[in-house]
């Protein structure tokens, strides 16, 4: 194989060699991975363009920004040089960092007051959560104790009648065993309703006891106008 590169290159007319010429399988595997590391170059080397190309305009903007600061040093050089103009220029950068510790005493301040308005209404929100759930809980707790305050009446009252209804053996008091058993009857229907009453308001205060706060909105325009008054 290498001999008929050799050929190739020295110009020589392998045309009719090559049509008889048959490559063996190893020579065919080393031409697959001649191309395939050719491929793999080209592909290596445009990506080490794009990054030459990325680097240039880094290096452009470097160059930029290095003459625009010179540019300016220069400028302040030639001011401060000047006796009217350097005293000026040193009572601005003065009063520009008396500024700047201003803004941040103030931004300090600001922070702090916020912090403060912010753990009190947080609190206040939670405690008010809290307040209104312990709320409608005793009025749960009290309907469940009505609930069975009315049952245990029910059934006292049921066996009360029981008892009657026993008592009412004799046939001329016929009508009244059947008004008895009727009062009986009735009764018995109103328990399933009161458990099931009950039921629904045990899930009730579970639930309720379950339930997370919502979300905080956050600090009312009121403190933060407080805010806004102090800072000025």
């Amino acid at each position: 194989m290498a001999a008929f590169f050799r050929k190739v290159l020295a110009g020589r007319d392998t045309s009719a060699e090559t049509d008889e010429m048959e490559l063996s399988p190893e020579d065919n595997k080393k031409l697959v991975e001649l191309f395939e590391n050719r491929n793999l170059f080209k592909r290596e080397l445009e990506q080490v363009r794009a990054e030459r190309d990325v680097l240039r305009t880094d290096l452009e903007d470097l160059r930029a920004r290095h003459e625009e600061l010179h540019r300016q040093l220069t400028s302040i050089e030639q001011m401060l040089a000047d006796p009217e103009k350097g005293q000026n220029a040193i009572v601005y950068y003065q009063l520009r960092a008396v500024w700047d510790t201003c803004r941040q005493q103030l931004r300090l301040l600001s922070e702090e007051l916020s912090g403060r308005y912010v753990n009190a209404e947080r609190a206040a929100f939670e405690e008010n959560f809290e307040r209104d759930r312990n709320r409608r809980l005793d009025d749960l707790t009290k309907q469940v104790d009505k609930i069975e305050h009315d049952w245990r009446n029910l059934r006292n009252t049921l066996g009360e009648l029981q008892q009657g209804l026993d008592r009412l053996q004799g046939f001329w008091q016929r009508r009244k065993r059947k008004h008895t058993q009727y009062e009986i009857n009735r009764l018995n229907a109103q328990f399933k309703p009161v458990e099931t009453a009950k039921l629904q308001l045990l899930a009730e205060m579970d639930a309720l006891r379950n339930l997370k706060p919502p979300a905080w909105p956050g600090v009312n325009t009121n403190s933060r106008r407080a805010v806004n008054l102090t800072l000025l």
